[in-house]
C-alpha cells in the first residue's frame, strides 16, 4: 500500500497541469440539451485526465471562462493563454465538435501555454456517421481519439528556462587559467562621482581685438610707407611749390603720376589701418577680464612699506 501511495504521489506529480474550455458545439442537433453538454465535458475531462493530466476544479474552470469574456479562443491563442492564467495551469485545451451534413462528427482541438507558446497544432478527427448510434456516442468517440492525437500527457511539466551556451558564460580569462579578481564600481559602494566642472568659456573679443589691432597697425605702418615714397618721387619732378613743371618730360609725367598713385594708396590703407586699429583695441577693452593670476600685499614698516607680488606677472 505504502509502495502505491508512493507511485501514485509521484505520478500525480509529475502530470500535466490543464484548463479545459467548454466544448464549443458547433451545429449540433436540435435536441442537444444543456445536460447532453455537461456529460460530454465531464467525459472530455475524463478522458485527458487518463491520458496523463491534472485540471483545476470545475468550479475554478467555469469561474475563469466567465472572467473571461472572450468568444474567440477557436482561432487566436491569446485566448487560450489568458484562461490557463486565470485558472493557474500551464496550459489551455479548445476543443469544438462539428456535424456535417451527412452527419459525421468532427472534433478539432489545440494547445496553447500559459505565455502564449503554442504547444501542439490543431488536430481534427473526424468519426463517420453509423446506424443505430447516437450522436453524443459519436461525439465521445471523437474526443477520445482527439486526446490521443493531442497526447497532452506527454507535454513538459514545467516551462524550460532560457539559458546561454556554455561559451558564453565562461569568460576567456577563467579559460586561459588566469584569476579575476571582482572590483566593486564605485557605484556599487555607494560612491556618487561628480563629474568634473567644465573649463571655464574664455572670450573670443580679446584674442580677434589683438589681431584685428596688430593688423590694423600693420595697415598703418604700410600705407604710411606708401605715401613717404610717393612724396619722394613727386617730389624729384615738382618745383619748390610742389606744382609739375612747365616743361617736363614724358618721363617725368610717369614719374608724377606713379608718386600721385602711391600718395592715394598709401592714404587709403593707412585710413583703413585707423581704423582696424581701432576696433581692436575697442574689442580688447570689451572683453571679459580673466581671473587674476597675480596677488599683491602690502606690509607696513617703520619709515614704510613692503609691497609683495606673487604669481604670475604679465
Amino acid at each position: 500500500m505504502v509502495a502505491t501511495l508512493a507511485l501514485a504521489s509521484v505520478s500525480w506529480a509529475q502530470a500535466v497541469d490543464i484548463a479545459t474550455l467548454p466544448i464549443e458545439f458547433t451545429r449540433a442537433p436540435a435536441t442537444l440539451k444543456p445536460a447532453d453538454q455537461d456529460d460530454l465535458n465531464a467525459a472530455f475531462k475524463r478522458f485527458a485526465r487518463t491520458a496523463g493530466t491534472t485540471m483545476p476544479p470545475t468550479a475554478k474552470l467555469e469561474k475563469a471562462w466567465s472572467e473571461l469574456r472572450r468568444q474567440d479562443c477557436a482561432t487566436e491563442d491569446a485566448c487560450l493563454s489568458q484562461f490557463a492564467i486565470k485558472t493557474g495551469a500551464l496550459y489551455g485545451l479548445y476543443t469544438g465538435v462539428d456535424t456535417t451534413v451527412k452527419g459525421d462528427v468532427v472534433a478539432l482541438g489545440r494547445i496553447v501555454r500559459d505565455d502564449g507558446k503554442a504547444a501542439r497544432a490543431p488536430v481534427s478527427v473526424r468519426v463517420p456517421k453509423a446506424p443505430g448510434v447516437q450522436w453524443t456516442a459519436q461525439v465521445k468517440q471523437a474526443l477520445e481519439q482527439l486526446v490521443k492525437q493531442l497526447d497532452p500527457g506527454t507535454l513538459p511539466v514545467t516551462r524550460e528556462v532560457a539559458t546561454r551556451p556554455p561559451d558564453a558564460l565562461v569568460s576567456p580569462l577563467v579559460d586561459a587559467g588566469v584569476p579575476v579578481v571582482a572590483v566593486p564600481s564605485a557605484v556599487d559602494a555607494g560612491v556618487t562621482l561628480v563629474p568634473p566642472p567644465p573649463p571655464p568659456l574664455e572670450s573670443p573679443l580679446k584674442p580677434i581685438g589683438i589681431v584685428t589691432a596688430v593688423t590694423g597697425g600693420a595697415l598703418l605702418v604700410g600705407g604710411g610707407a606708401l605715401v613717404l615714397v610717393g612724396r619722394g618721387q613727386a617730389a624729384t619732378v615738382t618745383g619748390p611749390d610742389s606744382a609739375f613743371t612747365k616743361d617736363g618730360t614724358a618721363a617725368q609725367a610717369n614719374v608724377g603720376r606713379s608718386a600721385t598713385t602711391l600718395q592715394t594708396v598709401g592714404t587709403t590703407l593707412a585710413a583703413v589701418g585707423v581704423a582696424a586699429t581701432a576696433a581692436g583695441v575697442v574689442m580688447w577693452l570689451m572683453a571679459p577680464s580673466e581671473p587674476a593670476k597675480m596677488t599683491m600685499m602690502v606690509a607696513p614698516l617703520p619709515g614704510g612699506a613692503t609691497l609683495v607680488l606673487t604669481g604670475e606677472l604679465p
